[in-house]
């Protein structure tokens, strides 16, 4: 389906259109994704982290060499996009204590099946984010050794330090750390809904892109500076994915919302992605959801 999807969107005549409705797109893929992980009975909290404990060294795996692209169909149909994340086993215990380098963790990209193509989303001071992956250099003499869901580890000086997610940039699904969860929907009904919606996107996701719309926002500059989630959601799933009408969805896994083509970028990570983190400004406060697609609680 998710090749059959890409081939469309690349059809000679629906390009243009589909860069205008990649905005809706991303946000509908987003809420589909939950609501797959919703129907399996599973309300799924993002909690922040707790406090540092002791790091693992790098596995092999993880240190390993990066293979190259491929081809995009080939890989996502390898996938299976709600299985299970599982971290690679650690060799042995190693000291890493918080950083004390200007850099911010803003969000990570973690495929389960390859954990060497995870992605950190840094920024350094006050500059713009970029991705890294394993083995990258950082200013200030760091290198990147293994990435994890909720932390990066860091090697600087022959010492190992750890760049964690900050705790008010992990957003939550449906409810708050520690609240009671919610009610758990009905599961034969919204897996229809869900089903009703993915063949609709295979077929015309141009069509149901205008079904989600996403309404562009521009600076006083004149630049763009995301989308804003209007309130119509036939089957509530942008709601189930804790965005809100009036919420501007500024990134998706690191790839600024800026211009059609970058939409079009998040829109295609999203398809290989285990986890999902959307940057949203609301009411002039920027926050960071981040969604994990295995079934399980991202690690406290």
């Amino acid at each position: 389906m998710l090749l059959k999807l890409r081939q469309r969107l690349h059809r000679g005549g629906v390009g243009q259109a589909a860069m205008r409705a990649a905005p809706g797109l991303a946000t509908l893929v987003v809420a589909v994704a939950l609501a797959y992980r919703l129907a399996g009975l599973t309300w799924l909290v993002v909690e922040a982290p707790a406090p540092p404990a002791p790091e693992a060294a790098p596995s092999p795996a993880v240190t390993a060499a990066r293979s190259g692209p491929g081809d995009l169909g080939a890989r996502i149909g390898a996938r299976h996009l709600f299985g299970r994340i599982d971290a690679p086993a650690p060799r042995s215990a190693v000291e890493a204590p918080e950083t004390q380098l200007d850099l911010t963790l803003t969000g990570v990209v973690f495929t389960k099946e390859d954990p060497a193509r995870a992605q950190a989303i840094i920024a350094r001071g006050n500059a713009d984010e970029r991705r890294y992956r394993i083995g990258d250099e950082l200013q200030g003499g760091a290198r990147i050794e293994a990435i994890y869901r909720d932390r990066v580890l860091l090697r600087r000086g022959g010492r190992y330090e750890t760049l964690r997610l900050p705790r008010e940039r992990v957003g939550e699904i449906g409810s708050s750390a520690g609240a009671a969860p919610h009610a758990a929907p009905d599961s034969a009904a919204l897996s229809r809904t869900v089903r009703h919606y993915r063949a609709r996107l295979a077929e015309d996701p141009v069509g149901l892109a205008r079904e989600f719309p996403a309404v562009a926002v521009h600076g006083r500059d004149g630049s763009l500076r995301g989308y804003r989630v209007t309130g119509r959601d036939p089957a509530g799933l942008v709601e189930k994915a804790g965005l809100r009408p009036g919420d501007v969805v500024t990134a998706v896994n690191g790839v600024r919302l800026d211009d059609p083509q970058t939409s079009l970028r998040a829109l295609r990570d999203l398809m290989g992605a285990d986890q999902i983190t959307v940057a949203v400004d609301r009411d002039g406060r920027s926050l960071s959801y981040t969604y994990s697609l295995s079934g399980t609680r991202a690690p406290r």
